[in-house]
């Protein structure tokens, strides 16, 4: 898969292009997504996506940031069969174009033969382009999507993010169609674990609206698979009050330092305790790790 900034394209050939905020890329998104590599097919074209490399939130005042990074989010895109994706590093001025400057910039750009979104896609400044503006600027071959709905609700990121803040890994499963997963890099830590006998990988934790507490996970790194229990958040038998994201994995010994790591997050396990003796923290530790050796 390309992945072209599209402020350096010069009439690149974008075929049909997926449009989208694409910043989880839930089943609804991978609906929008996969209409456009089908629909490329079928009309002898190649498929693309456009795609918002920065965090566009603050823009708008927003404090608040995308689920997955950019290059999560790339990797999840290229599992769809996409042939390439065009970005943009965008600020106030781009998102302040109008509907017809917004297409027609694009125009200079790439060349398209068609799109595919969502129903509810809008474009522009203030968001007052539509589905029927995409129509009539673009033109070629299109699909629209209809709104995904799970257990009766519309999918959106924002429902994941509620769902996540929750511990509600089920219905975020849903939404996602896959387990929710990040990739973080190893970093060092205050090597507690390994003291009282469960060496941990520690994590940054970074914008995840996930909810603190310990997690059944599963680790992959090196191509390899790892059984883990994760605690996302504080450690307060330690009184240390940092957040970040600590892994006991399973079966395994080694160094991870440096290495990057996918963590799967598969169930909310229980809440952050804090023990008043470290006999306790072990006792409890124990249990967490032979149930999290029953689970799967």
């Amino acid at each position: 898969m390309k992945v072209i900034d599209l402020a350096k394209s010069i009439k690149e050939d974008a075929g049909v292009m997926a449009f989208g905020f694409f910043d989880s890329i839930h089943v609804g998104h991978r609906k929008v997504i996969c209409d456009a590599v089908r629909l490329a097919k079928l009309n002898g074209a190649i498929s693309s996506v456009f795609l918002f490399r920065n965090n566009i939130f603050p823009l708008f005042g927003v404090q608040k940031s995308p689920i997955f990074t950019f290059e999560e989010r790339l990797s999840l895109i290229e599992t769809l069969g996409v042939d390439a994706v065009f970005y943009v590093d965008t600020d106030e001025e781009y998102l302040s174009l109008s509907p017809e400057d917004f297409i027609a910039d694009l125009k200079k750009k790439l060349t398209l033969k068609g799109f595919t979104c969502g129903s509810d896609f809008t474009f522009g400044a203030k968001g007052k382009g539509n589905v029927d503006d995409l129509k009539r600027l673009i033109g070629g071959a299109y699909e629209i999507s209809d709104l995904v709905t799970v257990d009766g609700a519309k999918v959106s990121s924002e429902r994941v993010k509620k769902c996540l803040s929750q511990g509600d890994l089920t219905t975020v499963k849903k939404c996602l169609d896959r387990d929710f997963a990040i990739k973080r890099t190893v970093v060092s830590g205050r090597s507690d674990g390994a003291k009282i006998g469960f060496p941990t990988i520690n994590c940054a934790l970074g914008d995840v609206p996930i909810a603190p507490g310990v997690y059944f996970t599963l680790i992959t790194v090196d191509g390899k698979r790892y059984k883990a229990v994760t605690n996302v958040g504080t450690h307060p038998t330690f009184d240390d009050l940092k957040c970040n994201i600590e892994s006991n994995l399973l079966d395994f010994n080694g160094n991870l330092y440096q290495k990057e790591v996918e963590i799967a997050f598969l169930k909310y396990h229980r809440g952050i305790v804090k023990f008043g003796r470290i006999e306790e923290l072990v006792a409890q530790i124990t249990m967490d790790v032979s149930a999290r050796r029953e689970y799967d």
